[in-house]
């Protein structure tokens, strides 16, 4: 299933500012950084729902968010599986972590 155009709740994975900037990424960053501290802290069953839990939210959205991914042939946007979008969460979830970890060690 290809998107035509993301939504401002969608979350495009890849590099660069073009994905960086995007509205539905710097909302995703904002509901990330609520649960930082949570899980800085959390069991590794705990991270897990908690990256559960923020997938969940993303979904709510209206309209509902969709981790999006551009196809290397059309070069058309498409939503990846839940296994890829967890990992997208649980990486957010991480660079949000190390400076905090790194402030609690001081």
């Amino acid at each position: 299933n290809f998107v035509v155009k993301p939504t401002h709740t969608d979350v495009l994975l890849g590099r660069g500012v073009g994905t960086n900037r995007h509205t539905g990424n710097t909302n995703f960053r904002h509901i990330v950084s609520k649960y930082v501290r949570e899980y800085v802290t959390s069991t590794k069953t705990e991270k897990i729902s908690i990256t559960r839990g923020i997938d969940r939210v993303q979904t709510q959205l209206n309209p509902p968010g969709r981790f999006l991914e551009k196809d290397q042939h059309s070069g058309m946007w498409k939503e990846v599986d839940i296994k890829r979008a967890h990992e997208k969460t649980a990486q957010a979830l991480r660079d949000g972590a190390a400076p905090l970890r790194k402030w609690l060690s001081d």
